[in-house]
């Protein structure tokens, strides 16, 4: 009878242990989404303030305030790395145009094929200035892994950038989020931005309205100029506008050109109303915004749709002639401007992948442990006898990495040590020094499985810093940071900050 029964109820069983195990997941709300917004803005402005000429477009590794140092003028593979997807984020959010950000990147890359390497690895530390590795020559695994990481994402981004909309949504909240950092600097006095609102829910923006939306902006940023020196975001909320503005004239010169008919163009025009509709066919192509690639393609369909029309005219439509005769010109001037940009951010991607592919991680590798060296040291001419031996570890990434590439065997992701510990009720793999990043860097960019170890690792590794915030009164989601101690230089120390109980040290 029992057998019947439970034979009678397996179905049942089979269907709810076979039920994918939903997770309840927080939704941020707007004012959340905001804040974050606000603090990705101002994070931008680290690297937007101090990756320079000075520093050959290298992102410095610091900034301390009110001490005589100031800008750290030394950088590393993870923070160009970090730097370059900084910049491709900064694109996604709308605080760098399109053309801006082909234009850093280029520069940067132009100073990293300058930097001496080992056997395709960057050294751990550079001079941004002379551009020289700082001794000793030492090659970080982990840092290598990180590059090249970012690397990859960065070469995905460019490729998605030719076919994004040059105007899209990002755009105006980006302003959007720039102009409420100005405005919190100039107090009482704001500058009004519902103007820029009405964009953001239009899946397509009218190239012409968008236009006409910046210029007005910039009349009303123009009345604010007393704020000019006392805020430093006037300059930013300046500067971008001017950017979006220059990008809009270099690859769709025609908007104002068309904006400004003469007289006897228009008379002519309505003359010849099947010369007029094949014009306004060829414009209308043109207004709402579209990629790099759509324009290359429809300047050259524009190219042979004006010559057809050029050709059919009568000479005493010459001044109709002329006008499109110049129209054509402009096209082709953005049209030459597109295809190079377009140029330029393959030969990044190129580039980017030169490097990838020049970058071995087998020598960093021990075949009899199956585990990476913390690092090989180029003056000794040895591996560190010290290894990457835990999962919970930021250098999964490498591993993940070298994995991907095919520099080690796989088997190697199963060596690392999957030791597990507890805080309170919860449980999860065990750390070095109990920092966030080691279990949470990782994730800028590799999925995470639910319901897998590394899953209920990334949890376990959360609820515990919070929880030892609220015990111990300090924040929560500490890492390795500076804190309030000195060298004989005045510089700020440097250390791990972890939960004990998460780390073996």
């Amino acid at each position: 009878m029992a057998l019947s029964a439970l034979w009678f109820v397996s179905p049942y069983i089979a269907y709810t242990i076979s039920r994918d195990i939903k997770t309840k997941k927080a939704v941020p709300s707007d004012e959340d989404i905001q804040d974050i917004r606000l603090i990705a803005r101002k994070t931008w402005r680290y690297f937007e303030d101090f990756v320079s000429l000075k520093d050959n477009y290298l992102p410095p590794d610091n900034f301390q305030e009110g001490l005589p140092h100031g800008l750290a003028h030394r950088t590393s593979p993870t923070n160009i790395g970090l730097y370059l997807v900084s910049a491709l984020s900064a694109y996604d959010l709308g605080y760098i145009s399109t053309c801006d950000l082909i234009e850093t990147l280029h520069k940067t890359f132009d100073s990293m094929d300058k930097l001496d390497r080992w056997r395709g690895h960057f050294y751990n530390w550079y001079d941004t200035v002379t551009m020289q590795p700082l001794r000793p020559l030492y090659v970080s695994t982990v840092d290598s892994g990180n590059l090249i990481a970012y690397l990859m994402v960065l070469n995905e981004g460019l490729k998605e950038c030719m076919d994004k909309p040059l105007i899209n949504v990002s755009i105006p909240s980006g302003l959007i989020d720039t102009i409420k950092l100005l405005n919190r600097e100039m107090g009482s006095e704001k500058l009004d931005y519902k103007i820029l609102e009405k964009f953001l829910n239009e899946k397509v923006i009218d190239t012409d309205e968008w236009l006409s939306a910046i210029n007005e902006m910039m009349n009303m940023l123009e009345r604010l100029k007393e704020h000019e020196k006392s805020c430093p975001y006037f300059a930013k909320v300046y500067d971008l506008f001017h950017s979006f503005k220059k990008e809009m004239e270099n690859t769709m010169p025609w908007i104002e050109y068309t904006d400004t008919i003469p007289d006897e163009v228009q008379k002519q025009l309505k003359e010849n109303p099947d010369v007029s509709d094949a014009v306004s066919g060829i414009l209308s192509r043109f207004k709402a915004s579209i990629s790099l690639n759509g324009l290359s393609r429809e300047y050259t369909e524009a190219f042979k749709s004006l010559n057809s029309i050029i050709s059919s005219l009568s000479k005493e439509e010459k001044e109709m002639a002329l006008w499109l005769k110049n129209l054509k010109s402009k096209l082709i001037v953005s049209y030459l401007y597109v295809n190079r940009t377009m140029s330029t951010i393959r030969e990044i991607i190129k580039r980017s992948d030169m490097i990838i592919k020049d970058t071995e991680f087998k020598p960093l590798f021990d075949d009899r442990r199956q585990l990476f060296s913390i690092g090989y040291n180029a003056e000794d001419e040895q591996l560190t006898r010290s290894y990457y031996d835990l999962l919970a570890s930021e250098s999964r990434q490498t591993s993940f990495i070298a994995i991907a590439k095919g520099d080690v065997d796989q088997k190697h992701w199963f060596r690392m040590d999957r030791s597990m510990t507890s805080f309170g009720s919860a449980r999860g793999l065990v750390s070095w020094s109990g920092t966030m990043f080691e279990y949470l860097m990782p994730l800028l960019i590799m999925k995470n499985y639910e319901n897998t170890l590394l899953d209920a690792t990334y949890r376990f590794a959360l609820k515990s810093q919070i929880e030892y915030g609220r015990m111990r009164n300090v924040p929560w989601g500490v890492s390795e940071s500076g804190y309030n101690s000195f060298d004989i230089n005045l510089n700020y120390q440097y250390r791990a900050f972890g939960v004990p109980r998460l780390g073996l040290k």
